[in-house]
């Protein structure tokens, strides 16, 4: 460990972790001008979207068990909130200042629609993000919620990493084993067993609805479209020719040619909110050959496409199909909202949080005419100490809302202040943690999960993301960043 950083796979000693060991002197073994070709040439093996690490991060089993332990109970917290606040509880008002959450919620959503949920079917992705702290304390940068990136990393990266380095094959693969203990394929596998369940319970079939593939900068969304479709889970795109989304007010179905099935299990990856805007059934087109020369034919016509249409939010709401991604909830990925999540496994669950989030507090607070107003101790402490601090904008993702202290210039320092005087709540000031290093490389954690009444599904796997040490401080994958493959080994 050095004085400045937690050492992945050296000890205080120098001496390689024994969890390290078969792994590093595989990757030692390679010369180090075709480690830099394997790294660069790794992109081209995942479709050019972006590098994947050829040197992997290495976790024992008992130590990921305590991590997943410690995402399952933040999610069982998150969900307890949500179950009060929609059912028309007050509890959470111990916690959460109710301006606070109206402005959080008002950021994500241009109506707020919990009230109208069933709390008995409320579901939601979940992935925070964790990172080792120079202690090798485990703790949470951000509780990452609704749309997330990386699900359709996780089994491609393996892949890809073998690929590059065969080697790896016979550390991971333990005699009479088919399989490393952290196949990502069985996180897929869980999912997909307990959505068809679901869908069962609503006499239909469960359905991946997905934006146009074209759309996307990478190829994420394409890669979780085969996992599933392999695993018996039907595939709807925007735009398809083959398959179609019908939504009406008696239900969601599949059409495929002259074939319709109901759909009891709609897997969304955006909120519902935002595919309603995006999907072709809730565009208003007009067949011509319908159109009389009476304008009261032309009013009855359109009145029937509009009285068998219903966007798919309100579907939703109505319970015409359950869903992994409940309407009205991505607002849980505002950064503002991860401010609360301890305090929230200590009210509902009355546990200690396994995994505890690094200290951070808004920017701002509201005064007595209701306004907000910029905490200036703040302001003085950035100035003062800004190398102990990291700033972060609460509704941006992907690390351009996401300022290091000691990477600002005095110029870009400046900028950013002039930025916080003007939306201070929209900004929350956090404690620095240098991220913990694997050889030359900055690296954290995302452990994706699924969240609803019945189950809490936490993923076997890991989705690690890296970025060189010398670079801006940033893991990102817009920042430059690219993917870390995950191995938890057995022993």
């Amino acid at each position: 460990m050095s004085g400045k950083w937690f050492d992945e796979i050296r000890d205080s000693n120098g001496n390689v972790r024994e969890h390290y060991r078969q792994i590093y002197d595989c990757w030692q073994s390679i010369k180090k001008a075709e480690r830099k070709r394997l790294h660069d040439k790794s992109a081209r093996h995942l479709s050019g979207d972006y590098a994947v690490d050829p040197l992997p991060r290495v976790i024992i089993q008992s130590e990921y068990r305590m991590l997943q332990r410690g995402v399952e109970q933040r999610a069982q917290a998150i969900l307890a909130f949500l179950h009060d606040y929609s059912s028309g509880g007050r509890r959470w008002k111990k916690i959460i200042p109710t301006d606070t959450l109206d402005a959080i919620i008002d950021r994500h959503h241009t109506t707020n629609v919990l009230d109208r949920l069933n709390p008995k079917t409320i579901a939601f992705p979940y992935g925070p993000d964790i990172i080792r702290s120079m202690s090798g304390r485990w703790c949470v940068l951000e509780d990452s919620a609704g749309y997330l990136g990386g699900m359709g990393d996780l089994q491609a990266g393996h892949e890809v990493m073998l690929r590059l380095v065969p080697g790896y094959g016979r550390v991971l693969h333990s005699p009479g084993e088919s399989k490393p203990f952290n196949d990502p394929r069985d996180f897929f596998e869980r999912l997909a067993r307990h959505f068809q369940s679901k869908a069962r319970k609503k006499n239909g079939v469960a359905a991946l609805y997905l934006q146009a593939f074209e759309h996307e900068p990478d190829h994420e969304t394409r890669r979780l479209a085969v996992i599933f479709e392999s695993l018996g889970i039907s595939v709807v795109a925007q735009e398809s020719s083959q398959h179609r989304l019908e939504i009406v007010d008696s239900g969601i179905f599949l059409r495929s040619g002259r074939k319709k099935e109901r759909i009891g299990y709609l897997v969304l990856r955006s909120g519902p909110e935002h595919m309603d805007r995006r999907s072709p059934s809730s565009i208003l087109t007009i067949d011509a050959s319908k159109i009389g020369p009476e304008f009261d034919s032309r009013i009855l016509c359109v009145a029937k496409w509009l009285s068998n249409t219903t966007p798919l939010e309100n579907t939703l709401l109505k319970n015409r199909a359950l869903t992994n991604f409940s309407p009205g909830v991505q607002f849980l990925n505002d950064k503002a909202f991860g401010l609360f999540v301890d305090s929230l496994v200590e009210f509902y669950l009355k546990e200690v949080p396994v995994l505890e989030s690094i200290p951070a507090r808004l920017m701002a607070y509201r005064n007595r005419c209701d306004e907000w107003v910029l905490d200036r101790t703040c302001l003085r402490d950035i100035v003062r100490r800004r190398d102990h601090y990291v700033i972060k904008r609460v509704d941006e993702d992907g690390g351009s809302g996401v300022w290091i202290g000691h990477k600002q210039t005095q110029e870009s320092l400046r900028r950013l202040l002039d930025k916080i005087r003007t939306e201070p709540e929209k900004y929350i000031i956090q404690k620095y943690e240098h991220l913990s290093v694997l050889e030359n490389r900055i690296v954290d954690l995302r452990i994706h999960a699924h969240v609803d009444q019945d189950e809490i599904i936490v993923s076997n796997t890991p989705w690690g993301r890296a970025n060189w040490l010398n670079n801006n401080g940033k893991v990102n994958i817009g920042s430059n960043g690219f993917t870390s493959p995950v191995v938890v080994m057995r022993k």
